[in-house]
């Protein structure tokens, strides 16, 4: 079965913080603490979720992917959200330690280099 793609729509956020504040209310019992904590969580989901989104879509869109088997996308998707999260927003690690992490994983180093070009890293040497 092939797994939907999920689009944001106009009530997206809503229906999040209705699920976010029935787990909080069943674990808190206070309905105040309970629609503070889903605010903030839709909050932080929000700022987030769109950064990391664009940033793969980027990624998809760029035609480098062309002849990688799909079957591989969720590892590039995974290395493009750590790029962005650890290499670019935290700094946690260096680029080269990323494209080792992710050639060791077994994906292309010239693929990864790209995608972190793309991404606006630093340009990376594509043999590594």
């Amino acid at each position: 079965m092939v797994s939907k793609t999920r689009t944001l729509t106009n009530t997206s956020y809503t229906r999040y913080e209705e699920k976010a504040y029935s787990v909080h209310f069943a674990r808190s019992g206070s309905p105040e603490l309970a629609m503070r904590t889903a605010a903030a969580q839709v909050a932080q989901w929000q700022s987030g979720f769109g950064e990391l989104h664009t940033s793969w879509l980027k990624v998809k869109n760029s035609g480098i992917l062309t002849g990688v088997n799909t079957i591989f996308y969720g590892l590039y998707h995974a290395a493009a959200v750590q790029y962005i999260s650890k290499v670019i927003r935290y700094g946690k690690m260096s680029t080269d330690e990323w494209l080792n992490y992710w050639t060791n994983k077994g994906l292309d180093a010239g693929v990864l280099a790209r995608m972190g070009d793309i991404l606006g890293g630093e340009t990376m040497p594509a043999e590594a």
